[in-house]
């Protein structure tokens, strides 16, 4: 029987992981933000730190989550519908 759902319940799974991961990780840096940079500084570079300090927290977590062999996501299949190919316009 088919699922009724586009995507099998690994790539649910690791989608909302990715989700999570993010939501976790921006809620922590605007917490801190005000203890990393204690003065007033310009919009813009406070917009420029809140975006380094995320990516680099997210990159190893991002890492481990889906590249790491160890991983539960690491060679999961797309379905057929989602190909390479198909994503990036072939």
């Amino acid at each position: 029987m088919k699922s009724k759902h586009p995507l099998p319940g690994s790539l649910w799974i690791a989608i909302l992981l990715l989700l999570l991961a993010v939501f976790t990780t921006e809620a922590t840096i605007m917490f801190v933000l005000p203890w990393v940079m204690p003065t007033k500084n310009s919009p813009q570079f406070e917009v420029f730190i809140d975006a380094a300090l995320l990516t680099l927290l997210l990159v190893p977590l991002l890492w481990w989550l889906f590249f790491d062999r160890s991983s539960i996501f690491y060679g999961v299949q797309r379905p057929s519908h989602i190909r390479r190919s198909r994503l990036i316009g072939c």
